[in-house]
């Protein structure tokens, strides 16, 4: 594994999810080993993505709020 790229997938999920947590909530990581493979979540129990924007959440850029993106 890309131990730098790893970090950055990691750092933006945290940030993004202090990014969108009130005070009031709460952000669990939690980490397990699949097989050879190690298997890390980050839960929040913030505001959370709304339906209409789910189907495209990996594609590269995307935003939920289109006022932030960058056209």
């Amino acid at each position: 594994a890309d131990l730098d790229r790893l970090q950055l997938a990691l750092d933006a999920l945290v940030e993004n999810a202090v990014k969108h947590t009130g005070p009031e909530d709460s952000i669990e990581l939690a980490l397990s080993l699949r097989g050879d493979m190690a298997v890390v979540v980050v839960t929040d129990t913030g505001s959370g993505i709304p339906p209409e924007v789910l189907d495209r959440i990996f594609d590269r850029f995307a935003r939920a709020d289109p006022a932030r993106n960058r056209d």
